[in-house]
């Protein structure tokens, strides 16, 4: 059974919203039966000069309030995201003072206030002006909670409104096809391939529907979805879905080896289209039980209130209970399925395993050209070229075993945290090299330019032991100054390790404090391709250096063109830089995507995360990937944006300890771009004292030690690139299975891991280790060793 839809998608967009019906008001202020609810502040008088007819809403002196509107949004959106789109026209000065105020608050408290200066929208040109406001609201903000936005007339100025519109509607991220297409009720049972309770006995209940591949490509600039059921194929003695670009092979089987209830799922992709890119390929599973536990990204269950679609990333679920559960989770302990991720339809229960999907990888790359600049491709898709070789056309295959468990009613596993030694949550700082000088590094790294020991530091990093991955240049054979950006505050060259022996000495003195010290690409601009290899081979015999940051990336040929995002994949280039980077034990580069692909529009009361994760976990924005299209074993880390402070103020609001605690509620690992020992002062990480000396910013250091208290409370580590991806490819290699409804086994196949932690809803036992633990509100810490080849047995305690 074939269901194929040609379709045109732009791969680089970030995602698709689905919304139910909107509910949109109007008010001229012409009529009565307008100027009820939503509507409020609203003063309305007779004005010759209306946009519309004779009425307008007005502010003045009496009036310091104006045109606005509120919504219950816990009432009438529950639990869902919220879109509010406000359109009005207005009169006022160019110079004025009021404000447009958007507010939520709870029956307590205001969970949020933000002011728009209505001095922004004036249009000089004309009679009228417009505001126009498209805001998002996070459901994890609008629960049990009222929205209003409104007019503030600060100045008591005369301000006139007319014609205003409000559009409200529920915000759906989606990121999945809708089930209609999916699920199919009605099917020859001897035909098609469903799971039963009894996977031996063919005449026990089903518990899904059948079975089948989704498959997304590009051909010919048009993206192509089919869905594919498994067939019998009595020849082979498995089953088939065929496609116009691939078949797949599909085998359900226990594996003599595995405990317990597992089954392995054997799955076997070949492609054979030629010039195709490839979008995403998935095994689709349709649920016909509705019990459900979600194991999310950020390590929290949810069994009863669920979102409607959930990125799991390498997580899990459980769906269905007693016989007829069905449980997968962390299917990563087999090599070959290190890259798939998990999606999960939570309303309609349906499973989605991606073998193949482009947001699982994304990546940029900016071609050569001196005539252009700030222009991108999008090569996230896997692109397939097939060539002749034996008679056949000879495609890329895919193998995957998927581990499964059926029959043990589990639905409270313990999740593998993300970081190690107990700790909740990690902050990493990643530096980039840019317009720096050797004494803004001595001000933020020991708080005072003139202090060259960490022993001796007053502030900055080395004072609060956070070390941070710091980027270098190697050389600086242009002899670039800081003078035009420091407004000529340092006349001298930016800092390098070649042209500043000071510098080089401050480097190796933090590498033995823990701070990781990489390249920022090994000069200003595009490297010399002989001296390259001689940076890359200092940087690994001095500095033993696993990371890498692009550095001035852009389309012009100075623009560092051996950059990740440049040339630094191509081949035939002569800045071609993968085989340097995997020779010098380079493994953990920076990937720009996020940055260049920002989705500002969904970031929420300046959160470290962007997106704000208030949003749902639909959004499939994994922060460690792959290479699309590179048999290289590199790890690309990404960050969201950079973290931009402009004044010393702005450090104690960003670092507050409800926005930190954020962090610790949601297990996550935040990784920030930042430039602390930028030449002028105007980033807010250094200033001048009252005698001229470089010193730490006061707010700098606040905010320094606010993340040491929460790492001395266990509940934030400040750690590094190199630290946080070898611990992260640790994980990958765990093999997680589950033994019965109590019991659980990791093995570990390759390099000892320490600290390893388990975050359990229950107190559990390790049979055979001394662990740690300690308890925290979701339940437990529970942390131990792991060793290479070692097998350990978890049972949980009643």
């Amino acid at each position: 059974m074939r269901f194929c839809t040609r379709i045109i998608l732009l791969c680089a967009a970030m995602f698709i919203a689905f919304t139910a019906k909107a509910q949109v008001f109007y008010n001229d202020f012409e009529n009565r039966h307008e100027w009820m609810t939503p509507w409020f502040n609203l003063h309305i008088v007779a004005d010759s000069s209306a946009a519309e007819e004779n009425y307008v809403c007005i502010c003045d002196s009496i009036h310091e309030f104006g045109l606005g509107f509120g919504i219950n949004a816990g009432k009438d959106f529950p639990n869902q995201n919220v879109n509010c789109k406000f359109d009005f026209l207005f009169k006022a000065d160019a110079n004025t003072q009021a404000e447009i105020v958007v507010s939520i608050d709870d029956t307590i408290r205001n969970r949020y206030w933000a002011a728009y200066p209505l001095a922004d929208y004036v249009n000089d040109t004309a009679e009228w002006s417009q505001v126009q406001l498209d805001l998002n609201f996070p459901a994890s903000y609008t629960r049990g909670s009222e929205i209003k936005v409104y007019v503030w007339n600060k100045g008591k100025e005369r301000l006139v409104f007319d014609d205003a519109k409000l559009e409200v509607k529920p915000l759906h991220l989606s990121f999945l096809p809708k089930s209609d297409s999916i699920v199919q009720k009605e099917y020859d049972k001897e035909k098609y391939f469903v799971l039963r309770e009894d996977p031996y006995d063919k005449t026990s209940a089903p518990i899904t529907y059948p079975l089948g591949m989704l498959e997304e490509y590009i051909i010919d600039g048009d993206t192509i979805r089919e869905f594919n059921l498994f067939v019998n194929h009595p020849s082979f003695g498995d089953w088939i879905s065929h496609s116009e670009i691939s078949s797949t092979r599909f085998n359900f089987h226990r594996d003599k080896d595995r405990p317990g209830h597992e089954w392995e799922i054997s799955l076997e992709n070949w492609v054979s289209a030629d010039n195709c890119k490839v979008v995403r390929q998935t095994l689709v599973i349709p649920f016909i039980d509705s019990t459900l536990t979600v194991y999310r990204r950020n390590l929290h269950i949810d069994s009863t209130l669920f979102q409607p679609e959930y990125y799991l990333d390498r997580e899990g679920f459980t769906i269905g209970k007693g016989d007829r559960s069905f449980t997968l989770y962390h299917p990563t302990g087999n090599y070959s399925f290190r890259y798939a991720s998990l999606q999960l339809d939570a309303e309609n229960r349906i499973a989605y395993i991606n073998l193949e999907y482009w947001r699982d990888h994304p990546l940029i790359h900016y071609p050569l050209c001196d005539t252009i600049e700030d222009y991108f491709e999008d090569i996230s898709c896997e692109d397939l070229i097939v060539k002749p070789g034996r008679g056949l056309y000879i495609g890329r295959c895919i193998r995957q075993n998927i581990y499964v468990n059926i029959g043990d009613d589990i639905h409270d596993l313990p999740r593998l945290m993300p970081v190690w030694d107990g700790y909740q949550s990690a902050f990493i700082f990643t530096e980039h090299a840019d317009w720096t000088d050797i004494r803004t590094h001595r001000a933020v790294l020991f708080g005072n330019e003139n202090i060259t020991k960490p022993e001796d530091a007053v502030g900055g990093f080395c004072y609060y032991d956070i070390p941070v991955t710091k980027s270098v240049f190697y050389w600086n054979p242009d002899n670039v100054t800081n003078e035009k950006t420091s407004k000529g505050l340092f006349k001298g060259p930016v800092a390098s390790i070649k042209t500043d022996k000071e510098f080089y000495k401050l480097l190796k003195t933090i590498r033995k404090q823990g701070f990781e010290i990489c390249l920022h690409s090994p000069e200003v601009y595009t490297t010399i391709p002989s001296e390259f290899p001689k940076a890359m081979r200092f940087m690994r015999r001095q500095f033993d250096t696993k990371s890498w940051i692009d550095h001035g990336y852009n389309n012009g040929p100075t623009k560092n063109r051996e950059d990740l995002v440049c040339d630094g994949l191509l081949r035939n280039s002569p800045y071609y830089a993968a085989d340097l980077w995997e020779k010098n034990g380079v493994r953990y580069l920076w990937n720009a995507y996020y940055e260049e692909n920002r989705m500002e529009h969904y970031n929420f009361d300046s959160h470290f995360m962007q997106p704000y994760d208030g949003f749902g976990d639909a959004l499939p924005n994994r922060q460690i990937t792959t290479l699309p299209n590179s048999g290289k074993d590199f790890l690309l880390w990404s960050t969201s944006s950079t973290l931009e402070v402009n004044e010393d103020r702005e450090w104690y609001y960003y670092f507050d300890s409800i926005r930190l605690q954020r962090l610790v509620d949601q297990h996550n690992v935040f990784i920030t771009h930042v430039y602390p020992a930028w030449s002028n002062p105007y980033r807010a990480f250094w200033q001048y004292n009252e005698n001229g000396t470089a010193v730490a910013m006061p707010g700098f250091n606040f905010a320094l030690s606010q993340l040491a208290r929460f790492r001395d409370e266990k509940k934030i580590l400040p750690t590094t690139i190199e630290q946080y991806l070898s611990y992260y490819e640790k994980l990958l290699n765990i093999d997680y299975q589950i033994i019965d409804n109590k019991t659980i086994s990791l093995t570990n196949h390759r390099e000892s891991i320490e600290g390893l932690t388990l975050l359990c809803s229950k107190p559990i036992t390790v049979e055979g280790k001394p662990i740690d633990f300690r308890k925290v509100d979701e339940g437990y810490l529970v942390w131990f060793d792991l060793k290479r080849n070692e097998t350990v047995t978890i049972k949980l305690r009643e």
